[in-house]
């Protein structure tokens, strides 16, 4: 098996050994989470000398659902060790997937939440959507402090396939703890009427819509094939060179971008990659304070990314790369086509005549 470039993100078979690592070394069983489990990158300074062949490490951040008490851990992968093993008292990490999914589920079967959509006239409750935030670690009430607290909002759906975001559910919320699933509080503080407004955007759920049929399919081929060169995570184009990365919170990254300039490559940037994604809400009400939007670093770029198809997220001669992530059981899952590659001619800039 070729050794991974150490830029390169872990594969599957790296993220099951650093689980592997800390279930032998640190007793770590069923009742933990994985929140994230991703390439401990070189520094720049470590690149200074040979930077091919340096060892590859994974952080690694986990809680014990059973005390809450969550760690950050370093290990190696090329020395098969744990490194660094810290207990984080009082943080929580991100909310993961397979919660989100879980407080829904468990919501679902709750005689207190079934009462409570059927006062408002909603019984069939495969048709809610329980969308649970985290809550700003400021804003948990104080006799829930030290659990790790979710906030719901509820939606529901018209037709299996609808939007859901366009019927809320304004004054219902619930709160839960993550850990157990226990539905702690049910808030039923107002009533809203059903809004009047349409927010169905499927074509067929859109009363009277007629699509457009006066376009002509649009094709893009390069006979040649592209100008750019994918090998592994390395690509090159024109005279630029990079690393392709990607991680669980940041999603796509670029690393060690350069420009080849009489015959050397001249640094462009070390690494780059988006840092956060705030979406204030900047509303008071009881439906919107306790959001804390922070979409990549509670949520993550990464998990959150979807497979991009032909014809739909891209065009013209493809090169795909997949992406390697894990659930909260520390199981590695592929996302297909994470990352899509092409060129694009946005003609002339600028000309004179």
């Amino acid at each position: 098996m070729q050794t991974p470039h150490p830029l390169d993100p872990l594969t599957a078979a790296e993220i099951r050994h650093a689980v592997g690592i800390l279930r032998r070394a640190k007793g770590v069983g069923a009742r933990w989470r994985f929140a994230s489990i991703e390439l401990k990158e070189p520094t720049k300074g470590e690149f200074a000398g040979d930077g091919e062949t340096l060892p590859r490490r994974a952080i690694v951040v986990l809680w014990n659902r059973d005390d809450g008490l969550a760690y950050r851990s370093v290990v190696s992968l090329s020395e098969d060790a744990v490194v660094t093993w810290e207990a984080r008292p009082g943080e929580q990490p991100n909310i993961t997937e397979d919660e989100f999914a879980e407080a829904g589920e468990a919501l679902r079967r709750n005689p207190r939440v079934a009462e409570a959509l059927a006062a408002r006239g909603i019984t069939d409750l495969g048709a809610v959507l329980f969308d649970t935030w985290a809550y700003g670690g400021s804003l948990v009430a104080e006799h829930h402090r030290g659990r790790r607290v979710g906030w719901v909002d509820v939606w529901y759906r018209d037709a299996p396939d609808s939007n859901p975001y366009a019927n809320p559910v304004n004054g219902l919320h619930f709160v839960v703890d993550f850990n157990s699933m226990e539905l702690l509080e049910v808030e039923d503080d107002f009533v809203v009427e059903k809004p009047r407004v349409m927010g169905e955007y499927l074509p067929h759920l859109v009363p009277g819509l007629r699509q457009r049929d006066d376009l002509e399919p649009l094709h893009v081929h390069q006979p040649e094939g592209p100008s750019f060169v994918l090998e592994g995570n390395e690509l090159r184009w024109q005279k630029w060179v990079m690393r392709v990365g990607f991680n669980y919170r940041e999603g796509l990254v670029l690393h060690r971008v350069g420009y080849e300039d009489r015959g050397r490559v001249r640094s462009v940037a070390h690494r780059l990659s988006f840092a956060e994604m705030v979406v204030p809400y900047r509303d008071p009400s009881p439906d919107h304070y306790r959001r804390t939007a922070f979409d990549i670093g509670e949520w993550g770029l990464g998990f959150m990314t979807t497979s991009l198809e032909l014809g739909c997220d891209c065009l013209g001669e493809i090169s795909y790369l997949d992406a390697t992530l894990h659930d909260s059981k520390g199981e590695p899952r592929v996302i297909k086509n994470a990352v899509c590659i092409h060129e694009e001619d946005d003609a002339v800039l600028w000309k004179h005549v």
